[in-house]
Order: C-alpha cells, then sequence, then structure tokens
C-alpha cells in the first residue's frame, strides 16, 4: 500500500456533505477550512448548494477523478458507493459509518466482508469503517469527521498518532502547542491497518515520534518489521497497549505457558525493540510530546538536576522522582559554587535545589541557575518545576522567560523541561514560549516523573546491542500439537549442542542390565508423552544406587502410572545419570501466534510458580543479551555468589538460553511450547547441563 492518496491526497469529494451537526457537516467545514490545500467536491443528491458550495448529485458527475472519497453516510450505502469510486478509478475512501465486525453481527461481518473484497478488486486504500478520519497537518489536509480547531494546522508538525479509538484520538486536538503532524482514527482497520499507517510514517521525514493507542495487531509481522526498522533509523515510538487487565495465559501444558500472557509478549517486545511502553493516556501525550520538542536536542544521560521556587514543590519532585525510579545527579563543589549566586544566602545549593519564591521576579537568576546545572558533568537534563494556569501572571511569565532565554543564549545548554505543581489549563502565550526555546511543556509532578523515566529508559536504549532479527513465520495455531515425552525432547536439545545427561530407556524389565553402562546414582522416570508432569503421579525415583534398586524402581513407576494415568501410553523407563547439585534455572519457550516466539528464564525447581521470579524475551537471543536479562531477575544475587556462596557459570546458562532461542526462531511456525526444567547452572567455569525438557511442536 502506497497510502499516498489516502495520507495526502490534491483532491477529495465528500459523499453525504450537509450543514448538520454530524459526520457530513464536520467534514464539509474541515475541507472548507483547507481549500487551500486541496480541491473539494461535496456530493448530495437532495442539495443544490452544502455551506455555499456547490453541491453535486453523484461521483459520476465530478470534473475530476479525485484521489479520495469520504464516505459520510449509513452504513447501508456505503459499499454501493465504494463500488462507483472503484470504476471511477478512486484509489482512497474514508469510511465513518459503524456497525460492522464491531458489532458482532452476521450483518456487520457481511458488510465488511464485502468492503474488504470491493477494496481489494480495485486496489483501493479504505481508512475505516466506524474511524472517525485522518489530519494531515504537515500537508494541510483534513479529513476528518469531527470538529477540528483550525489552529491545529499552524503547529509545528512532528507526532504522528494512531489509534484504534476514535474517541481517544480526538482527544488531543485541544492540546495547546501539541507538535501534531497526523492524527490517524483507524477504527477497525479492515483494509489499511494501523501496521500499514506505522510502516509509512516510519518512513516519513515530517515524523518525528510515532505515538499509538493499540487494542490489537491485524498484521503482526509487518508489526515487527516496523519496530525493527524504527529501532534501526532511530525513531521513537510511545504505544499505550490495552489488555493488562486480561488473563495471564490460557490453560497450558507447560510452566512457560502458563507463566507468560500475552501482554507481557508485548511488553518484551516492546522492550527489545526500544519502544516506549506507557501506562495510561495522558502518558501517551505527555511522553510523545517531549521526545518529539527534544527529538533534535535529546539528553545524553538520563540523571537530572531538579528546582523549583516552593518547597512543597520540590518535596514532591523529589519523591516522584523515586517512585519513578529517576536519578537526580550529584553537584559537585564547581557547581554548587556556581549555584549559590543565584539563590538566597539562606538557601542551600541541593539537588532538587528549593530555589525560593525570592526568585519569582529574577528572570536573570533562573537562567543563572540553568546554566550553572547545565555545566556540571553528573547532569543529564534539567528539571524545571513551577505551577502555571491559563492566566498572565507576571511571575510565570519571569519563569518561563529566564528558563527559554537559557536555552536559546546558550547553545550547549542540556535540555530543559517544566513540569507543573497541578493539572490544568496552561497559558499559550507561556507555552509558546517554551516550545520556542525546545522546552517540553509536561503535566502535573508525579506524571511527569514517569514520562521522565520512559524518556530515560528510550536515551538509554541501543539497538546495537539486541539481535532484531524477526520470525520469517508465525505459530499456526490451526494445527494440532503433540508432546513430546522427555527423551525425545532432550535429543532435540542436544541436537543444538546442549549439554544434557547420560540416560538409557528401558523398555523391557529384561532388559534393565543395560544401564550398567551408566555412572550411579541414576534417576529414574516414566517416559510418556501423555504424562508431562511426572513427579505429580509417582514417575520418578532418585538415587538408585544399584540394579536391584533400579528393578524395584522400574517396578514402582509403572505401577504409580497404571493406577494414576491408566489411559496414558508408556515408552518405558529412562533411567538418567543424576546431574550433581547446583542451583536450579528454568528455560522456557511459549510461541506467540502473533509476536512469535518468547523465550523465558528464571529460577526453576519447585519455585517456578511460588516466586514466578522470571525475564521474557523474543527470540533470538545473543548470549549477551540474556547476560543482561539475568541481572533484572530477584534472584541475580545467586548468579554472583551470595552471602559467601560460589559464583555461578552466567555464561554456561546464557548459551543454553540462545541456543533454545535459535531453536525456537528457526522452528517459529511449528513450535508451541518448550519447558527445560530445571537447568542446572554449576560454579563458574564448570558449565549448566538440561536435566528435564518437554517441548510441544504441532505434527
Amino acid at each position: 500500500m502506497s497510502l499516498k492518496a489516502l495520507i495526502s491526497p490534491q483532491s477529495v469529494a465528500l459523499v453525504g456533505a450537509n450543514e448538520k451537526f454530524g459526520f457530513g457537516g464536520f467534514a464539509a467545514r474541515n475541507l472548507i477550512q483547507n481549500a487551500e490545500n486541496c480541491r473539494f467536491y461535496f456530493i448530495n443528491p437532495s442539495h443544490d448548494t452544502v455551506l455555499g458550495v456547490k453541491s453535486y448529485k453523484s461521483m459520476s458527475d465530478l470534473p475530476e477523478t479525485v484521489d479520495c472519497v469520504e464516505l459520510a453516510i449509513p452504513k447501508q450505502g456505503v459499499n454501493e458507493q465504494l463500488e462507483l469510486a472503484g470504476k471511477l478509478g478512486i484509489r482512497a475512501a474514508v469510511v465513518y459509518a459503524s456497525g460492522y465486525t464491531e458489532e458482532h453481527t452476521e450483518e456487520g461481518r457481511k458488510l465488511n466482508d464485502e468492503l474488504k473484497e470491493i477494496a481489494a478488486r480495485y486496489d483501493m486504500d479504505v481508512l475505516g469503517p466506524n474511524c472517525m478520519g485522518l489530519l494531515n497537518v504537515a500537508d494541510g489536509v483534513n479529513t476528518m469527521g469531527l470538529a477540528m480547531p483550525e489552529e491545529l494546522m499552524h503547529r509545528d508538525p512532528k507526532v504522528a498518532i494512531l489509534s484504534h479509538s476514535g474517541a481517544l484520538s480526538s482527544a488531543v486536538s485541544d492540546r495547546g502547542n501539541y507538535p501534531l503532524a497526523y492524527q490517524v482514527s483507524v477504527g477497525n482497520g479492515a483494509v489499511t491497518t494501523m501496521e500499514d499507517f506505522m510502516d509509512y510514517f516510519i518512513g516519513d521525514e515530517k515524523t518525528k515520534v510515532l505515538a499509538l493507542y493499540m487494542e490489537g495487531l491485524k498484521k503482526p509481522r509487518l508489526f515487527l518489521k516496523c519496530l525493527k526498522k524504527a529501532a534501526e533509523v532511530g525513531k521513537p515510538i510511545v504505544v499505550l497497549k490495552t489488555g493488562r487487565s486480561e488473563a495471564a495465559a490460557k490453560s497450558a501444558s507447560s510452566h512457560t505457558g502458563s507463566l507468560a500472557g500475552s501482554f507481557q509478549s508485548f511488553e518484551a517486545v516492546f522492550k527489545k525493540y526500544g519502544v516506549v511502553s506507557v501506562n495510561t493516556f495522558e502518558e501517551l501525550i505527555v511522553t510523545s510530546n517531549m521526545l518529539a520538542v527534544l527529538y533534535d536536542h535529546m539528553p545524553e544521560s538520563t540523571k537530572i538536576a531538579g528546582f523549583n521556587l516552593s518547597g512543597g514543590g520540590n518535596v514532591l519532585m523529589a519523591e516522584a522522582a523515586q517512585v519513578s525510579d529517576v536519578e537526580f545527579a550529584i553537584f559537585d563543589d564547581a557547581t554548587i559554587e556556581k549555584i549559590r549566586p543565584y539563590i538566597p544566602a539562606f538557601s542551600t545549593a541541593t539537588n532538587p535545589l528549593d530555589a525560593t519564591t525570592d526568585l519569582f521576579f529574577k528572570p536573570a537568576n533562573i537562567t543563572g541557575i540553568v546554566k550553572a546545572m547545565s555545566e556540571c558533568p553528573d547532569v543529564g537534563y534539567i528539571v524545571a518545576g513551577q505551577d502555571m494556569s491559563a492566566a498572565d501572571d507576571k511571575s510565570m511569565e519571569v519563569f518561563v522567560t529566564g528558563l527559554a532565554r537559557a536555552r536559546l543564549e546558550n547553545p550547549d545548554c542540556k535540555p530543559v523541561v517544566m513540569n507543573c505543581i497541578t493539572e490544568r489549563d496552561r497559558n499559550p502565550e507561556y507555552r509558546k514560549i517554551l516550545y520556542d526555546a525546545g522546552i517540553p511543556l509536561l503535566s502535573s509532578v508525579a506524571p511527569s516523573l514517569q514520562s521522565l523515566s520512559y524518556m530515560n529508559r528510550y536515551i538509554e536504549y541501543r539497538a546495537e546491542e539486541h539481535t532484531l532479527e524477526i520470525p520469517t513465520a508465525m505459530y499456526d495455531s490451526t494445527k494440532t500439537a503433540v508432546m513430546y515425552s522427555e527423551t525425545e525432547s532432550k535429543k532435540i536439545l542436544a541436537a543444538e549442542g546442549i549439554p544434557v545427561p547420560r540416560e538409557v530407556l528401558i523398555e523391557r524389565r529384561e532388559d534393565i542390565g543395560k544401564i550398567q553402562t551408566l555412572r550411579f546414582p541414576l534417576v529414574a522416570k516414566v517416559s510418556s508423552a501423555d504424562i508431562p508432569h511426572k513427579s505429580n503421579v509417582g514417575g520418578v525415583k532418585t538415587g538408585i544406587e544399584n540394579l536391584d534398586q533400579a528393578e524395584c524402581a522400574y517396578e514402582e513407576i509403572l505401577v504409580n502410572c497404571r493406577q494414576k494415568c491408566p489411559g496414558a501410553c508408556v515408552d518405558g523407563i529412562v533411567f538418567q545419570e543424576m546431574a550433581p547439585e547446583g542451583q536450579e534455572f528454568l528455560v522456557g519457550v511459549s510461541n506467540d501466534p502473533q509476536l512469535g516466539p518468547m523465550v523465558m528464564v528464571g529460577l526453576g525447581g519447585i519455585f517456578v510458580e511460588i516466586f514466578k521470579d522470571i525475564v521474557l524475551l523474543p527470540a533470538p537471543l545473543s548470549i549477551a543479551e540474556v547476560v543482561a536479562a539475568l541481572e533484572e531477575l530477584k534472584a541475580a544475587p545467586l548468579l554472583h555468589g551470595y552471602r559467601g556462596s560460589a559464583e555461578l557459570d552466567i555464561e554456561a546458562l546464557a548459551e543454553v538460553v540462545s541456543k533454545i532461542s535459535d531453536y525456537a526462531l528457526r522452528n517459529s511456525e511449528s513450535l508451541k511450547e518448550m519447558d527445560v526444567n530445571p537447568v542446572i547452572v554449576y560454579q563458574k567455569g564448570e558449565g549448566a547441563i538440561a536435566v528435564d525438557a518437554l517441548i510441544i511442536k504441532n505434527a
């Protein structure tokens, strides 16, 4: 899809143009407001004019073939008009009408299928249905079907907002000085999806930041390709993804399947590709605005210098920073001496700094403080806190002017951001002073500091430290999956170069003497793809020291399994060399049908589902990526030697995880789940071994 005719049409026809309160009336007024940027035609068979503009009876009567048609009509007439548009050679359409798949009715599904078929037949890009339209500030074209402030078209375009919610996409329209470049209400995305627009805007030079309100995916592989491309070119993507409250996972046969939910998979993917994932719509707007304003002078480090003209504001900033894990820089002696001339004698040059109300009418002192803080080697950027209302306020004018001068008079000044104490309307003139100086105005204290933590993660992200390869095919959940026995599963691991214990499968009791080729002590386990959790049914015996004990274990395990799993197909009993004691870890794979194989690693053994101390990582993974991820575990101190214990072989564990991730990626279309539990990790230099395994793949 080129999307050019949909995003930046040179000519538009509006079917259903009228003068009423609604899509047809709002869309008509928007086209009139921006007539100098786009030729437009109104179509309404019941009117000769609409809002003083000539109205045509049909698209067939137009003097030219337009680039795009807006359909502000009920759903029952949409497909007929789309068919006509296709025959006339129109290659883009906006469908506002609702009542399609979102209604979950037979009529809605039928209309949706017909719409898609028409679009495919004529190679037509269709936005919607069930959408608000598209706003292109960058080129001055507005095909939105709702009232839009005219001043929007005079903003400095930097952010493309894509939303599955029409109401939320429109909520940014009245945000003063928000650098909106494009606003797309994707709606149902029946033809042209959010992923298609992402692909377009990542390649668009005018778009500096993408902001997404996302409910789901239509084209998962294209989504991953977009994230990869954005990471490689360094274009920020800020996402508010819904679905946090859903159950972690459906019923699954492995620990991995039950612990790795779909939202957790999205979060893991976002982290791998440097996507900024936020929790609220306000954070989406504040964070995308901040990244857009700072895009050409982004902080080089994450430590902040904060100052306020209020002791209370200073306390709020300090506490919010602690909650949001934002770190204050340490002022060296030189910085303290530089700050002192600009604050009262009774004030102390600390970080954050309470500069006191004495500075309300001293813009030069505000400028001096910012410059002094900027010269501190430990400071990455400056956070200025002061309340701002919509009213004219001389003290606030002094404050923002002082901040702006620090940035404008000193090209080497580190980035500056400003937060307010309360959330309310802001004075547009003061906002503009800040914006023109490259200073983003954030929200109230707590949301602002949280947004700073999001920006800090983006600053620290390095694409070159991650393996960004994506699956060539996604898991086919329509096929029947089969469970491999432990023996079969460990043979696969061994073929991947992963150490496993030596073992012998005994199918008949009279063959039990074969186990004498192994080193005692041994562990005996039932070998059955129908019994994934062997210990739960008495299918495991440990500490076998000789042949007599092995014979007893053989019989006892068979009896237990016949009693508790009478229908299970048993291949025999596996006798395996007992691995020496070490620290147990779990390594697993849960193959997300939309996002691909997710590799999980964490504390293993009996503690897996008690502590749930895991990290989830998209395959594939380099050894360095795994080592870095292991530091996120609560159990990370165990790796380095805790209270006198020996340091573990972190590299060996990471190599096991990396090899499993490679296998998962190569088998992304067929692998459903994998559990390797435990992987026993020994002291540094002594390696790791996969003791038990469970693999589920499509037949």
